[in-house]
């Protein structure tokens, strides 16, 4: 379980049906498969939009300047 922005998510797995539903404990319900496709086409929607649009693209250098990206990478922790 996580929260952002004050509400409460509960994530799954396999089970597409319950996706964006609201539990009994007032957490919304996100299916791993259906929230990382939900992502992925967010993501090439905002950098389709940030190709076609210049000012979205000064945002996007001014953003990544002052917070930087995650990215993927092999988490290396000390034993």
């Amino acid at each position: 379980m996580f929260t952002i922005k004050n509400k409460k998510y509960i994530l799954t797995h396999n089970n597409p049906s319950v996706h964006l539903k609201v539990d009994g404990n007032a957490r919304v319900v996100l299916n791993a498969g259906d929230f990382r496709d939900e992502l992925e086409a967010a993501k090439n929607r905002y950098f389709d939009a940030v190709e076609a649009n210049p000012e979205l693209l000064d945002r996007l250098v001014e953003r990544y300047h002052r917070d930087g990206f995650l990215h993927l990478g092999i988490v290396d922790l000390p034993d």
